[in-house]
């Protein structure tokens, strides 16, 4: 198959696969954190010597790791599994507690094996990583969430979608952002942002609203819905 075309795509997805980080990665070979971080992004490769250890350590071969074929007939080929075709960023953090600044990442962000729902482009997604424990029922603190941006999303906004919400700063001319269930409270014509925590002290966000428009925040210009938690990040996840 072709879809893991390069090194740096073929390396990432067996990190995912073991459960890696970046520096555990790095450290097989006696490396840096810095050193993995340029394999799997594409900057460089280890030494030729440090392939079959690399190999070894990810369960795949060294012949695999370099061209993307294995000639063996004793085993699978990693590529016969489900292939992610695209290699999606970790733009930044999101806080589940209350609205706090939104953390977007630099430009070099860490990229992880995705594979695309159907009837979606790829550039429709991207991964944040959530902090806090108010949606530690379904997301506990250092989850990474696959979110679609709204403009893409082909689902309906109903009741019990997690969605990023981004309330803009008024000092720092930035945002906040949180991520929070949906609840339509119908006898006070709003909607709820609504924790999912065993941390009682979390409470919902009211978001005041007349006409049940979940998109029409009632003249709150400040408010905005960004994103749909689509799943939580789960390597070859079948979408």
């Amino acid at each position: 198959m072709e879809d893991l075309k390069t090194f740096a795509e073929r390396i990432e997805w067996a990190r995912q696969s073991k459960g890696l980080t970046l520096e555990q990665l790095g450290a097989i070979c006696g490396n840096t954190k810095a050193a993995a971080k340029k394999w799997v992004s594409g900057a460089g490769q280890p030494s030729a010597a440090k392939f079959n250890k690399l190999a070894r350590a990810l369960d795949v071969t060294a012949e695999w790791l370099i061209t993307g074929h294995d000639t063996r007939t004793n085993r699978p080929q990693p590529t016969q599994q489900k292939i992610p075709d695209t290699m999606l960023p970790i733009i930044g953090s999101v806080q589940a507690g209350v609205f706090q600044p939104a953390l977007q990442y630099d430009g070099d962000w860490e990229r992880v094996p995705f594979i695309t729902p159907s009837g979606y482009n790829s550039k429709d997604f991207y991964i944040l990583r959530v902090v806090g424990d108010s949606m530690d029922a379904h997301y506990p603190d250092g989850t990474m969430i696959v979110c679609c941006k709204l403009r893409a999303y082909n689902g309906a906004l109903v009741e019990g979608r997690h969605i990023i919400v981004e309330r803009r700063d008024e000092y720092s001319d930035g945002s906040e952002a949180t991520v929070k269930e949906l609840v339509h409270d119908i006898a006070n014509s709003q909607w709820l942002l609504m924790p999912k925590s065993s941390n009682p002290k979390y409470k919902p966000i009211p978001i005041p609203n007349g006409n049940g428009d979940i998109l029409d925040f009632a003249g709150r210009d400040d408010l905005s819905i960004t994103g749909v938690v689509y799943a939580k990040y789960e390597l070859n996840r079948n979408f």
